[in-house]
């Protein structure tokens, strides 16, 4: 339910990602400057590439060298998704705000969205991956019309009349599933005065055994 960051790296052809990447963040419910959302989806690329070639408005190593305290790039997949704040461009008054929708799975570069999972809250997700041909409204109708059991296949979503009009592409298509692989357990405990929170990140294989991919202490409201 979630854009995976770490997939938006230039070595996986993710151009058209990072064109939803872009409309997502130009979504008008995160009110962000059109000029601020070319920086920050620029720097997030040059960010995860292994180059040292610099988007038209990202940043590359001399530009974080240049900041006070100076520190480096991470130049390769994100393992977090804080790391998304020491990125170029990232501004507290808006990355709040859109942080519910993006997610990092460490190593993993592969986009999937469970359709069956999206809330109405995460209808500006759902359309930036469907394009601009689509409006806002009309995400949220699908979503609000959905079965309560859901779409059993996700060619029961992909041939609703409303997406086939758009014409998606063969990688387009690739992003929605109807499954989930990974999911995030948050557990709290309290004893006497203290309190302990902990976010872990799971992974279900074809077993239907859950690993542990991460584990964050704190983290949560």
């Amino acid at each position: 339910s979630c854009f995976n960051v770490n997939a938006l790296q230039t070595s996986n052809n993710s151009r058209p990602l990072a064109e939803a990447f872009k409309r997502l963040l130009q979504s008008e419910e995160f009110e962000i400057p059109s000029y601020e959302v070319d920086v920050f989806r620029d720097s997030v690329l040059d960010w995860l590439d292994e180059d040292d070639n610099l988007s038209p408005y990202g940043a590359e190593d001399s530009d974080y060298e240049a900041m006070q305290p100076p520190y480096l790039p991470a130049n390769g997949l994100m393992s977090s998704i804080s790391e998304l704040r020491m990125v170029n461009g990232a501004n507290p008054k808006w990355l709040s705000k859109v942080l519910p929708l993006l997610c990092v799975i460490p190593g993993h570069t592969e986009l999937k969205i469970n359709i069956n999972t999206l809330d109405e809250s995460a209808a500006p997700l759902l359309h930036a991956l469907l394009g601009s041909s689509i409006s806002l409204q009309n995400v949220k109708d699908i979503l609000s019309s959905r079965r309560p059991e859901g779409f059993e296949s996700k060619e029961d979503f992909l041939n609703m009349p409303e997406i086939t009009n758009l014409n998606l592409d063969d990688d387009q298509k690739a992003w929605f599933d109807v499954t989930t692989g990974y999911f995030l357990l948050q557990t709290r405990s309290r004893y006497n005065n203290a309190s302990f929170a902990m976010s872990s990140l799971l992974k279900v294989g074809n077993d239907h055994q859950a690993s542990v991919i991460r584990r964050e202490f704190g983290g949560f409201q």
